[in-house]
């Protein structure tokens, strides 16, 4: 999912639909039988989510600073 950011607009949405469902093939054969290591790295995930599409926090505000 990190090319994601390097693909052209138009390739996005197809590159995301076979990202999610490779994720979802690998979840039910491998990590739903290991909760140990899947918890974390569901918790990974959310946070690396949450920082592309909201990368000044939950509640805060989009700032510009100039150093």
């Amino acid at each position: 999912f990190v090319l994601l950011a390097m693909i052209p607009k138009r390739y996005r949405d197809v590159v995301m639909i076979v990202g999610l469902y490779l994720l979802a093939f690998v979840w039910e054969t491998r990590l739903s039988e290991e909760p140990s290591t899947t918890m974390p790295m569901i918790t990974g995930v959310a946070l690396i989510i949450l920082m592309n599409y909201r990368p000044q926090g939950l509640l805060g505000q989009c700032r510009v600073e100039i150093v």
